[in-house]
């Protein structure tokens, strides 16, 4: 109980209609809180569950390259992509489900200062790893290392996009729909894509894994 509440509830009740008006105020303010707070838990979860993916993305694309042996290791490289299309199903699964929670509720994009700075910083970043993962990709013949770069490609347009939203939201408030109507459109992009590598990943693990040494 608050201070508001132990004031009204020492207060002499000359007014019933009054009292039950503003019992009826403090219930609904308790119920948005406790809604806010709900929303700010599940959007935390959703975002260091996607973080985790990337680093689980990356980490896959290390192990593909840890020493000079599996450079040339087709199976490494297949077994690599699998695990990234699997990342990505998962991943687009935890995009899906933010953007049509966020339609469905009607969120409208909000950015401060914070945020803003983050997403600059975040999609500067991640559209020059996309690059630099692509060239290296393309140079060592590695899909693992492109699928990868595809990833940061996609955190880059994701981190503008919210900006993009927000700024149109701005000046067009009926159009607060466009940041989940986006992100429901990359994270099908993301779906379709990984459920098509591991069509065409699966069958070469289990071809090479007969005749090449796993290490």
């Amino acid at each position: 109980m608050d201070m508001m509440d132990i004031w009204w509830s020492s207060k002499d009740s000359a007014h019933p209609l009054y009292d039950r008006e503003f019992v009826r105020n403090r219930e609904r303010e308790k119920t948005i809180k406790k809604e806010e707070e709900r929303k700010t838990l599940g959007d935390g979860l959703r975002d260091r569950f996607d973080a985790t993916l990337d680093v689980l993305s990356s980490i896959i694309v290390l192990w593909r390259y840890s020493n000079a042996a599996a450079v040339h290791s087709a199976h490494r490289e297949y077994i690599a992509c699998v695990v990234l299309g699997i990342v990505f199903c998962l991943s687009s699964l935890c995009i899906l489900g933010k953007a049509i929670h966020d339609l469905a509720t009607r969120v409208p994009p909000e950015v401060d200062d914070f945020l803003f700075s983050v997403s600059i910083v975040s999609g500067l970043t991640c559209a020059l790893l996309a690059v630099a993962k692509f060239m290296l990709g393309r140079v060592l013949t590695s899909r693992a290392l492109i699928t990868d770069g595809f990833n940061s490609l996609v955190g880059a347009i994701m981190g503008f996009s919210i900006l993009i939203s927000a700024e149109v939201f701005k000046h067009h408030t009926d159009v607060w729909f466009l940041d989940g109507t986006m992100g429901v459109v990359i994270g099908l992009i993301i779906l379709a894509y990984g459920v098509k590598l591991l069509k065409d990943m699966v069958p070469r693990v289990r071809q090479t894994r007969n005749y090449e040494r796993f290490e």
